[in-house]
């Protein structure tokens, strides 16, 4: 239940200029759905949040979004400062991002 709520949570932010993402559960999926999109590899090995989205956002830096859903997620995720260690919800949070089909349909 609770990841479902948290990559539906990034979904619907995806879609507003306002929106900020909340924790480290929604973190996890947007990095995940934004290293797909780039083409990084999947590593969900960090012991964590604030190393894992630090890295990940430096390898983003020559990424070029491909749509507004993604400059969006892009955006909120270079405002946020996620802190703590990665439990197993959010490991599996990033991986469902990772392997998203059609990440921008709730």
């Amino acid at each position: 239940m609770v990841p479902e709520l948290a990559r539906q949570a990034v979904i619907i932010k995806s879609k507003n200029q306002t929106s900020v993402i909340l924790g480290n559960y929604e973190c996890a999926y947007a990095l995940g759905i934004l290293s797909k999109a780039a083409g990084l590899s999947e590593d969900d090995s960090y012991l964590d949040m604030a190393g894992w989205h630090r890295d990940v956002m430096d390898a983003l830096e020559e990424f070029s979004p491909q749509n507004e859903n993604q400059k969006q997620v892009l955006r909120m995720l270079s405002l946020l400062e996620p802190m703590g260690e990665p439990d197993d919800q959010v490991k599996e949070l990033y991986h469902m991002g990772y392997c998203e089909q059609r990440p921008w349909e709730i």
